[in-house]
């Protein structure tokens, strides 16, 4: 994949082969953990619904792994009521087994999970008179979901081609600005301040122009988002 392919892509399934060396657990923890945020509307169950929860703070340090264990083991608990035939045709089911593939042990799997888990979310199956199932989602759901996907990678992966460095500097003018206003915005999820982030950057002597157009961004943040990221030097 080139550069020009990653910033378009639509294909999350390609763009999660081309990272697989270059991802940390933490970033592929958090893009389940986004992917998930997307279809917790669905899920009927707490211990599904704090599934998320304990992956989230345990890919920043925040939960312990036999709770990320023990998350697991509830989680999987209600997915287990289900059978197959309930799991890929009704999306409350494919939502918790999803929600228990977040607190998978290995990251990896568990974001590649999400590709399948949340098709079915969004485009259930159905049996096929031949045996087997057939694929019935409409086309546009599932092209508007690989996006919504794809996006999400970029925002936790940024250009894996072209990384932006940090200027320490950047955090220490104006009293360390910059620094402050990303922990509050990263800790209690104000992605709506990332432009307001922008101008303290750019305040604070930031010229680089892909920073600040990803912080002008209003919308489409989340939790391991690569600017916050590199401004609180967390991978």
């Amino acid at each position: 994949m080139t550069e020009s392919e990653w910033l378009v892509s639509q294909s999350p399934g390609d763009m999660l082969h081309q990272v697989r060396s270059l991802a940390t657990p933490r970033q592929l923890r958090l893009f389940s953990c986004a992917c998930a945020r997307m279809i917790s509307h669905l899920l009927f169950d707490e211990h599904s619904q704090q599934a998320i929860e304990v992956a989230e703070r345990f890919a920043d340090g925040q939960a312990s792994r036999s709770e990320l264990l023990e998350a697991q083991r509830s989680a999987f608990e209600v997915a287990r009521q289900a059978s197959l035939h309930q799991v890929v045709t009704d999306p409350g089911w494919a939502a918790a087994r999803l929600a228990a593939r977040v607190v998978a042990a290995d990251a990896m799997t568990a974001a590649g999970d999400m590709l399948f888990l949340g098709r079915l979310c969004f485009a259930p199956w159905r049996r096929n008179p031949q045996g087997g199932w057939i694929d019935r989602g409409d086309e546009q759901i599932k092209r508007q979901l690989g996006q919504q996907q794809a996006d999400l990678l970029r925002e936790i992966l940024g250009n894996i081609f072209r990384p932006v460095v940090l200027d320490p500097v950047w955090l220490r003018n104006n009293e360390s600005a910059v620094y402050r206003l990303a922990c509050d915005i990263y800790d209690e999820k104000r992605w709506e301040e990332m432009p307001i982030l922008a101008d303290a950057l750019e305040e604070a002597g930031c010229t680089d122009h892909t920073l600040l157009q990803h912080c002008r961004r209003p919308i489409g943040h989340t939790r391991g988002c690569w600017a916050l990221d590199l401004l609180l030097q967390r991978h």
